[in-house]
């Protein structure tokens, strides 16, 4: 387009120049003046970096010691934590009773039900009256002061304390039921445990008998005893028990994960027996347990509590008045109890 000459070179030669030209400055800033500008920026800045960095190096000699210090007794106390801990089922079932969440609920909400007793009785507001002027005589100067106190009814402190004892033995049943759950989950992931560890050793022996049957499978085929077809197969058996070994692997490392996770221990626990032990069955096993029973019962036995404290609610209550009169000259105190009407 540049040294065209053909019809219409005079509007092309323009544009060519134009390109050209663009392609030459765009090179000439792209890998000549930019690389070279920020290179004099990059070295005014690092000489400043420069300057603070040695002011902070001297600063930070004197620190470094016990920083050292600190960070080896760090790695030392995780190192420490991180060993796991051998344990008996006995052990782990003790340490899963201190440290379940689900039991200290349980035991928390026990002694609220006790602690409630003192809520049983409840007396309700106190009122307060005053009135002056002539109220019952000639003068003009009666004083009159009451004081007026609701007892309540005398028979809905007897079904709410029955409610409070039904709440505190139900809780109990509760908490027997979470005990026996969780001494369920510690023997499952103990049990779980012992059979992954028994089944990662029977694939660990394997796989050295898998290492031997591919050595063995290459030499008859460099042999000439078998083809390829057969030495791949070979292969691959040894290659599948090698997997399998990985599988059991992970395996067993999560089932320890479960079991100090089932305990709620900080520290790692693992069993210090792992041949496989059978637990013995019977047939009462599968039938709910006493304790899950008489929780239920106690659900419906406490429903039937509240019905009884909201029926006592519909019952005439008793009220106390304290009455204090000053008419001049005379003084009369007046003290009643008498039923109030609901």
């Amino acid at each position: 387009m540049a040294i065209a000459t053909s019809a219409g070179a005079e509007v092309q030669r323009p544009l060519a120049t134009v390109v050209i030209g663009g392609l030459i400055v765009s090179t000439v800033l792209t890998l000549i003046i930019i690389p070279v500008f920020y290179k004099l920026v990059n070295n005014i800045s690092y000489s400043f970096m420069r300057k603070n960095s040695l002011k902070k190096i001297k600063g930070a000699g004197k620190a470094f010691g016990m920083t050292a210090i600190l960070l080896s007794l760090a790695i030392s106390a995780n190192a420490q934590s991180t060993v796991p801990a051998k344990v008996s089922m006995e052990e782990a079932i003790e340490i899963a009773l201190q440290n379940h969440p689900r039991l200290k609920v349980a035991t928390v909400e026990i002694e609220k039900a006790r602690a409630s007793k003192g809520e049983i009785w409840d007396g309700g507001s106190t009122s307060f009256s005053y009135a002056w002027g002539q109220l019952n005589g000639e003068y003009n100067k009666d004083n009159e002061m009451s004081i007026e106190q609701s007892l309540g009814s005398f028979i809905t402190p007897f079904y709410k304390n029955a409610l409070v004892k039904s709440q505190v033995s139900t809780g109990e049943y509760y908490r027997n039921m979470v005990k026996k759950e969780i001494i369920a989950e510690v023997k499952r992931a103990w049990t779980y445990y012992q059979f992954a560890n028994s089944i990662y050793n029977l694939y660990k022996e394997q796989d050295q008998l898998a290492g031997k049957l591919k050595q063995s499978g290459e030499l008859r085929y460099s042999q000439g005893d078998i083809d390829l077809t057969e030495k791949n197969m070979i292969s691959a058996m040894a290659a599948n028990m090698r997997t399998m070994l990985l599988h059991w692997q992970e395996e067993l490392s999560l089932a320890g994960k479960r079991l100090t996770w089932v305990c709620y221990s900080d520290r790692q626990i693992l069993p210090s027996d792992n041949s496989l032990s059978v637990f013995p069955s019977f047939s009462t096993d599968i039938l709910p347990s006493s304790d899950h029973l008489n929780y239920f019962l106690g659900k419906v036995d406490e429903q039937k509590k509240l019905l009884q404290i909201e029926r006592s609610k519909f019952f005439s209550s008793f009220l106390k008045r304290v009455t204090s009169s000053y008419h001049y000259p005379p003084i009369r105190y007046y003290f009643s109890i008498y039923p109030m009407d609901r």
